[in-house]
């Protein structure tokens, strides 16, 4: 059990949450004083949320960066301002033109497989129009449901890869590998603008952060203390053990001497205590100098 109540919880959001409200939840159910996450799901998604807790928020920017995967469910034959279930639908066809564009056009699902198949190929992506970007102090979502235009802004993506599951109009799914900052939804709308034909997200469920899988996360009320994993065991750094003396230092800020630095590698490392609690995170520099990242009251 973590008794600092530090550490990192793999949730298995479900639909119909917000992120917030899961934090918000998890911070009730098991009275965490601190509780956040490293990247947010919408709210009709589902899947892995990392959740930090305590000296564990410090991280929550190390794993924005980390790549992610998805299996999406796209509708065939409606369109939403969003790209998604929770938006004003812009498009809808019917099921006879859905079924006649699957079978004719589309070539019974084949000219959709080598879209998703050619993702890998896409290189920049333009931001959502509905999403939590701002402008002005206000957010892209906002501006666009009151009939504002936005600044198109692009950002460099990659997409690792892509592979079909489902190949029907009614289920047709897939899954997909991509840089952190890739919106899957907008994935949805390019889709429907590249074909000229509805379509849109009816499903999305996070498989992966990083190195990290939803097979070994838990629903929120499933989760305890002892399912956190640390911050060591995520974060391996070295380890200086220090005295008592050293630790008053640390704690002022102040530089300490002849800890072991000279056996460090250069980059981060932690100084810990006698039972092995985190005091600080630090770096080393090639020319044997190092700095205080975060000193842990």
């Amino acid at each position: 059990m973590n008794k600092n109540k530090d550490g990192f919880f793999l949730v298995n959001k479900e639909a119909g949450i917000t992120s917030s409200q899961l934090v918000q939840k998890l911070r009730k159910q098991l009275n965490i004083p601190k509780l956040g996450h490293t990247g947010t799901l919408d709210r009709f998604a589902e899947g892995l949320l990392i959740l930090p807790a305590g000296r564990a928020t410090f991280f929550s920017q190390d794993f924005l960066k980390l790549s992610k995967s998805y299996t999406a469910t796209l509708e065939i034959g409606k369109a939403t301002l969003s790209g998604d279930p929770e938006s004003e639908i812009l498009g809808q066809a019917s099921p006879s033109e859905v079924t006649n564009i699957w079978q004719n056009e589309w070539k019974n699902g084949q000219v959709l497989i080598e879209q998703i198949e050619n993702l890998v190929q896409w290189k920049m992506q333009d931001a959502p129009k509905i999403s939590a970007l701002k402008h002005h102090g206000m957010r892209y979502s906002e501006l666009t449901r009151q009939g504002q235009e936005t600044p198109q802004k692009k950002r460099e993506i990659q997409v690792f890869s892509s592979r079909i599951i489902s190949n029907s109009w009614e289920d047709f799914s897939f899954e997909v590998h991509v840089s952190s900052g890739t919106y899957i939804r907008q994935i949805a709308i390019d889709l429907s603008q590249i074909l000229a034909f509805p379509i849109s997200l009816k499903r999305l469920i996070r498989n992966s952060v990083g190195k990290y899988l939803l097979k070994n996360g838990k629903f929120a009320e499933e989760l305890n203390w002892s399912d956190a994993l640390g911050i060591q065991e995520c974060f391996p750094y070295p380890e200086c053990l220090l005295d008592e003396v050293d630790q008053n230092s640390v704690f002022h800020g102040r530089k300490i001497q002849g800890f072991g630095l000279e056996n460090l590698e250069i980059g981060k490392f932690y100084m810990v205590n006698q039972a092995k609690q985190i005091l600080a995170l630090c770096e080393k520099f090639p020319d044997s100098e190092w700095k205080y990242l975060k000193v842990f009251h």
